[in-house]
């Protein structure tokens, strides 16, 4: 474990697999879902890390198993150095207070029969770290943060629109004063319009109460305006980690390049080479040996299908787990 007292969030060999099981009368396992498959990662106080990669890459799971919605099937989440898989009672009452989240659908994570001030409040009554008597102030404070007016309070969701529901989300995380908050792609239900305004929302929000966050999103260009470091899945698995601008400016592996080209179209006079991936992403049920990525890879060699690569450092400040390098 770090000694780093900078270092919020650890995230050492963590797995997590779901079984398959058959049977109708006697079931049995006949095999695991590697969701999750020995990623580490550090996040520091007061940073974004963007965790990307496309759909059913692990990104979403992995998140689930830090806010302790699932437990881990080997491997350690440590929050200020400590095993959260372990906490109880107080403490992990303290952590619920100081790990929130905000979903990618506002509609469906607010309570429909809930007015939006109660919603809010919820948190903090049930923490009790706030005396009942400033909780109404709070959520003034709260929602007056996030640009809603004090009026709010007494609407529900359904009076609201899109990007006006994203604001209560984070208006409810922020009003613990978290020290990390985990956004599982906040912005991907809303109109490009409204985006901007909740991003820059949530970068206030980190600048002035020094709130960490992980930004989970397969969209390049939220990461990129987001993100200090970013980590890169691909089934289960990290495959290049690094600062944001090293990533972007000189990705290694060849997944992170295809990612890259899909998300910035080529212009005339471009000197970007145009990556094309075939195939489909394999089975999560049953990985192929060595590399994840090589029946997908233009560049693998044939170690690419017998050895596994290993996340190893690349660069002063960039890591890739490929055999190329």
């Amino acid at each position: 474990m770090t000694a780093d007292k900078s270092i919020l969030l650890e995230v050492q060999g963590l797995k997590k697999y779901f079984p398959v099981t058959e049977g109708l009368v006697f079931l049995r396992t006949a095999g695991y879902v590697k969701a999750v498959d020995d990623i580490d990662f550090e996040l520091p106080e007061r940073q974004t890390l963007g965790l990307v990669g496309e759909s059913g890459c692990g990104k979403t799971t992995t998140a689930r198993v830090i806010l302790r919605l699932e437990e881990p099937t080997s491997g350690r989440v440590c929050f200020q150095g400590k095993d959260v898989s372990r906490l109880g009672g107080a403490d992990l009452r303290r952590y619920r207070a100081a790990v929130h989240a905000v979903f990618q659908d506002p509609t469906s994570s607010l309570n429909p029969r809930m007015r939006v001030g109660s919603i809010i409040s919820e948190p903090l009554e049930v923490s009790g770290k706030i005396p009942r008597s400033e909780i109404k102030d709070r959520v003034k404070e709260s929602l007056d943060f996030v640009g809603l007016n004090q009026d709010s309070a007494g609407l529900f969701p359904h009076e609201f629109s899109g990007g006006q529901r994203q604001r209560v989300a984070l208006a409810r995380a922020f009003a613990l004063r978290p020290r990390l908050i985990v956004l599982d792609e906040p912005v991907s239900s809303l109109d490009v319009s409204i985006r901007a305004q909740i991003l820059n929302l949530a970068k206030d929000m980190q600048e002035q109460a020094g709130i960490s966050f992980l930004l989970i999103s397969h969209d390049l260009a939220t990461v990129r305006y987001m993100s200090h470091r970013i980590a890169v899945m691909y089934l289960g698995k990290i495959v290049e980690a690094g600062a944001r601008d090293e990533v972007y400016s000189h990705p290694l592996h060849p997944y992170t390049s295809a990612l890259l080209s899909a998300a910035s179209p080529l212009r005339p006079g471009d000197q970007q080479k145009e990556v094309v991936l075939t195939g489909e992403v394999s089975s999560p049920l049953n990985p192929p040996s060595g590399c994840r990525f090589h029946p997908r890879c233009d560049r693998r060699m044939k170690s690419c299908s017998d050895t596994e690569p290993q996340l190893k450092p690349a660069g002063a400040d960039h890591q890739v787990a490929c055999h190329l390098y």
